[in-house]
């Protein structure tokens, strides 16, 4: 079953809807224990109404080490985010001075890359207009949107290698 949660994103088109299944954020907190045992802490999803909000933050205690970005993909190649995800990401990494980090699955690996290091960017990511459906999902007017691509040198994988 989907959660359908309204968008606050204030798009007027109709039907404009999250899609997060539950079997979605059992595969966000997959990946969200992988990155807690990496970075010697735990984890705390975001839960907001909001589209484009990132997944997650590390931390230990009261000391927040990270914002996280989670996507469990079906293949490996595709490494990146919709823009305002990036957006957001980037500015929570230099408003806190902490790293912003896109952390993946692809089939048999656990990767992260860190997008921002709370002072900078780590590298240049790719701007273009990309995306798809998942296999078993429907198709949406907002599958195709503008991304911001990381290249796959930067990944360093944690899992599954």
């Amino acid at each position: 079953m989907t959660a359908i949660i309204k968008s606050d994103c204030g798009c007027s088109r109709t039907g404009h809807q999250m899609r997060e299944t539950p079997e979605d954020r059992k595969k966000e907190h997959k990946i969200l224990a992988v990155m807690a045992k990496e970075f010697e802490c735990t984890y705390q999803k975001v839960e907001t109404l909001g589209k484009y909000k990132i997944d997650a933050w590390l931390h230990t205690g009261s000391n927040v080490k990270a914002w996280v970005e989670c996507k469990w993909l079906g293949k490996e190649g595709f490494y990146g985010v919709h823009v305002p995800k990036y957006i957001e990401g980037c500015r929570l990494s230099i408003t806190a001075g902490i790293p912003f980090i896109y952390a993946f699955r692809v089939p048999g690996k656990v990767g992260y890359i860190v997008v921002h290091n709370g002072t900078e960017e780590a590298f240049s990511p790719k701007f273009t207009r990309c995306g798809g459906t998942e296999e078993g999902r429907e198709k949406k007017w907002d599958d195709i949107e503008p991304m911001m691509m990381f290249p796959a040198r930067h990944i360093k994988w944690v899992l599954g290698q």
